[in-house]
């Protein structure tokens, strides 16, 4: 995906102020280390089921964007379920706006202007409803909106920049299913039609209070850097940009992202889908260090039709899958800033890729995701499946393991928003913090919700 306003400010700022891991005069240099945006705390009790994360420092979000910057247009729909027993919860949303401020006159995360609209809908036969008459709320990213309804209260009439912002919703018999759960449908999506050409990326993340969880199957993912000297600070600690470089600068932001989902019994297929993943590179030279990078290129996938037949989505405005290449930054990105790699890589060198865990401990790569603009399939399949000779890896035994599988991307670099489609559930810290143990170091699980 093209992302112009970002390369240039690579150019001009990122390339020009830092050589051979020194500061430079002029608009980049080396500058007293800028504070960190403070958010306000997640509202609601117990652990939290969030996604991406719950971090507010981690960079990692949930993206939506126009078709300017090269990348898809699609809202996103979480299913939240609260067990019988719920009276009330809490949904927090972190940085719902698109390019308001901070309390210090920053902006953060996002590019562009075009507000998001979040609706949230009583949904008791988890069918993903969107009927008028089971609306519970709609709220504005950037517009001021009422502070309470019938059956929900929010913390303010707008949503902040860089923080939490909590909405807390009492459950009804409106959203009750037999089996005596609540479930509701949040949808999220841009406030209209994207102009030719619009240049927009916002980015947000989602939290529900215990015991409330909730999953989505379509979505965007990105290391969110869109205002560089306020995401900057936040992203790498310290002064910034960092007086020795980039390439050995404590990061917040790793290049991971971790996503969980079930597969019921008696199952001989899976398959998940990845799109826009911009798999490859342009330049085999890091910049500015000069470091050597591993060349990298997309190939056509078999398994993937060029016309998308038998996926079980919308693929319109994708390019035919195919060999696509790059985009516009690559993954692996040439700028020591947005690069990310192996796990442990010194140079932070390798091009983006993931990996599909069973609940055995098997692993299953895919190092060649897609490129540019397209989507591919991943499938997995057991020895009993028909499509055993189109999959990408095939199992022993007659059905693939059931319970929570787990798919680690790796070296998703800075900027580059990427897309899923795969049933996949939020997640919750596996235990309590150590004592001096900074939270978002504790690992999560998934947080699966009760679909009955």
């Amino acid at each position: 995906m093209r992302r112009y306003a970002v390369i240039s400010a690579i150019g001009t700022l990122l390339g020009l102020g830092v050589a051979n891991g020194q500061p430079a005069s002029g608009p980049f240099a080396a500058s007293p280390s800028q504070s960190l945006g403070v958010a306000n705390s997640l509202s609601g009790s117990g652990t939290f089921a969030a996604f991406p994360s719950q971090s507010v420092k981690d960079g990692r979000f949930l993206g939506f964007a126009c078709a300017g910057i090269e990348t898809f247009e699609q809202p996103v729909s979480l299913a939240l379920t609260a067990p019988s027993a719920t009276t009330l919860f809490d949904l927090n949303i972190f940085d719902g706006d698109t390019d308001q401020v901070d309390g210090s006159a920053k902006k953060h995360w996002d590019m562009g202007a075009r507000q998001l609209i979040f609706s949230l809908y009583a949904d008791p036969s988890h069918t993903g409803s969107t009927a008028p008459g089971d609306l519970i709320g709609t709220w504005a990213g950037n517009a001021i909106n009422p502070t309470r309804g019938p059956l929900w209260v929010s913390s303010s009439a707008t949503m902040p920049d860089n923080e939490w912002w909590d909405l807390t919703v009492s459950t009804s018999a409106i959203a009750q299913a037999p089996s005596g759960n609540y479930f509701y449908n949040l949808v999220i999506a841009l406030d209209g039609a994207c102009d030719v050409g619009e240049i927009l990326e916002s980015n947000l993340k989602i939290a529900t209070s215990d015991p409330v969880t909730f999953r989505t199957r379509q979505f965007g993912l990105v290391g969110g850097f869109r205002q560089i000297f306020n995401d900057g600070p936040i992203l790498y600690p310290g002064t910034f940009p960092p007086p020795g470089g980039f390439l050995t600068a404590p990061t917040t932001y790793d290049g991971t992202f971790e996503l969980f989902f079930t597969l019921p019994p008696g199952e001989t297929e899976l398959r998940v889908f990845d799109g826009d993943f911009d798999f490859g590179t342009d330049s085999t030279v890091g910049f500015p260090s000069g470091v050597s990078l591993d060349g990298c290129a997309d190939e056509d996938d078999p398994d993937s039709a060029a016309d998308y037949a038998g996926f079980p989505f919308s693929t319109i405005g994708a390019n035919a899958e195919g060999v696509q290449g790059s985009g516009m930054p690559p993954d692996d990105n040439q700028y020591d800033a947005f690069r990310r790699g192996e796990p442990g890589d010194p140079n932070r060198i390798g091009c983006v890729r993931y990996e599909v865990t069973d609940p055995e401990g098997h692993t299953y790569r895919n190092d060649n995701p897609s490129g540019s603009f397209e989507w591919e399939q991943f499938l997995i399949a057991s020895a009993a499946s028909p499509s055993i000779f189109d999959a990408d890896w095939v199992t022993a035994g007659t059905s693939l393991p059931s319970g929570i599988w787990k798919v680690r991307i790796i070296g998703l670099d800075l900027g580059n928003l990427i897309f899923w489609y795969g049933d996949t559930c939020a997640t919750r810290p596996a235990r309590a913090p150590e004592p001096g143990e900074d939270p978002d170091d504790v690992p999560r699980v998934a947080a699966c919700p009760d679909d009955n």
